[in-house]
């Protein structure tokens, strides 16, 4: 059974050191994201969660309806696989991601990978990450996984005080997350990234000085530094204090940027808003367009063709019934979609560049921007500091964190703006346009 070789070519080494290549080359690869929408907890945090029945996200391994999921699964792998056969298409990237990935026990994993490795071409894969939670791990899972090719290993610690942990909805400890990124490095995996979150409504800065200081203490190759994002639906979101939720934000940016700076101090250099370290692949490539992604499982986004296709979350029997069917899908260029992918690009410090958002979406950037839909929100990123060129749009490295947290809360009407920003779907189809395109891909870096 072949496993995924990593390849170092040129194209890696471009974009691991933060930069992206507009050749052929990079607009023939793929990347593979498979979904596992179970958890053995729904955070209060999570708005990935949120729409998906508790009973359908904690399903076990000896339950039909996980084992007709996996099965419906294997079958969109293998037909998606059969249609790229002609396309020419380069898979380069692999991600599995949720939910919780790493949930998956021995035998559901082999069935999925083994799925991919028959489907698809894995020979030049340079990036394979497992996601994991550090309570579903174990060094034989993690050996599992490693020799299946998997060589990125990113787990959502989120915090190190185990108080907060219990009140998150966590069911892992400190320790326990100190102990799997042990377990990661035993069983040889080249990249380790951690998780780490801040601005909860009750948190000290002195909270974030702790878990900061601890995710340093590790030294993972990789640190992804997430701000609290107060989605509609979130038990979290009803903890903001309403009449004080403009000191909320500016504690939340505060917090941030009291992250960021130990980080950076730490020698970690940042690349995209929240990104240190070692760039993984996946977050370059979708941040700048420079890959099509194919999305596997309920809840799972895909972007490929110059279309936007997903699967909704939340619709597991849905799913199951008919695993091949899309419940959206949209042009690329379609208004929802624009904005989706500006948010995203613009976290990345080099932007959103002209020639690949021609390339991906059959658009000029310069149309998109004009589009009343698209205008607002343009018009607000330039009084905070827009750059335009001829190669494209960035925000300044600097404000990219405080920026996105300001702009979460205005169109998630967490507080009144002078300007607000107002957004229509307006090529919205019957069906409802899901998270993903209101909201950037969640990527667990």
């Amino acid at each position: 059974m072949p496993t995924i070789q990593p390849d170092r070519g040129d194209a890696a080494t471009k974009a691991e050191s933060g930069l992206s290549s507009s050749n052929d080359q990079d607009r023939r690869l793929l990347m593979l994201y498979v979904n596992i929408p179970f958890c053995r907890s729904k955070c209060v945090f999570c708005d990935y969660v949120q729409p998906i029945p508790v009973a359908d996200l904690l399903l076990t391994a000896q339950d039909s309806t996980r084992q007709r999921y996996i099965r419906a699964l294997c079958e969109e792998i293998r037909v998606r696989g059969a249609e790229f056969k002609s396309k020419d298409r380069l898979p380069y990237v692999i991600y599995w991601g949720g939910g919780t990935a790493s949930i998956l026990e021995h035998d559901e994993i082999k069935a999925v990978m083994q799925a991919l490795q028959a489907s698809f071409d894995l020979d030049q894969v340079a990036e394979a990450t497992i996601e994991c939670s550090p309570d579903t791990i174990d060094p034989e899972k993690l050996e599992l996984f490693r020799s299946f090719g998997f060589n990125r290993f990113s787990t959502g610690v989120q915090s190190f005080d185990d108080e907060r942990l219990r009140t998150l909805g966590r069911r892992h400890t400190a320790d326990e997350a100190r102990r799997a990124v042990d377990w990661a490095r035993a069983a040889g995996f080249e990249s380790v990234n951690i998780d780490i979150m801040c601005g909860f409504p009750d948190e000290t800065l002195d909270e974030v000085r702790y878990t900061v200081s601890e995710a340093l203490r590790v030294k993972p190759d990789h640190l992804s530094l997430y701000s609290f994002r107060p989605t509609p639906g979130t038990t979290m979101r009803s903890m903001i204090d309403r009449d004080n939720k403009d000191l909320y934000l500016a504690n939340q940016k505060i917090s941030f940027n009291q992250g960021r700076k130990m980080i950076a101090e730490a020698g970690y250099s940042e690349y995209a808003s929240g990104y240190f370290g070692r760039p993984s692949l996946f977050v370059v490539k979708y941040f700048q367009m420079t890959a099509e992604l194919v999305g596997f499982g309920s809840g799972a986004m895909s972007l490929f063709d110059g279309h936007f296709r997903t699967h909704n979350k939340g619709k597991l029997e849905d799913y199951i019934a008919q695993p091949t069917n899309y419940d959206v899908d949209l042009p690329a260029n379609a208004d929802p979609v624009v904005i989706s992918s500006l948010r995203a690009g613009l976290s990345y410090f080099d932007g959103v560049l002209r020639d690949q958002w021609r390339d991906s979406t059959g658009t000029e950037l310069d149309d998109v921007l004009a589009r009343p839909s698209v205008a607002p929100l343009i018009d607000y990123l330039r009084g905070r500091g827009l750059e335009e060129d001829k190669r494209g749009l960035r925000l300044p490295p600097d404000q990219v964190g405080n920026i996105l947290i300001d702009l979460n809360f205005r169109l998630l009407g967490q507080m009144s703006a002078p300007a607000p920003v107002k957004i229509r779907n307006t090529q919205r189809p019957n069906h409802s346009i899901p998270d993903a395109v209101s909201h950037p891909l969640e990527i667990q870096s």
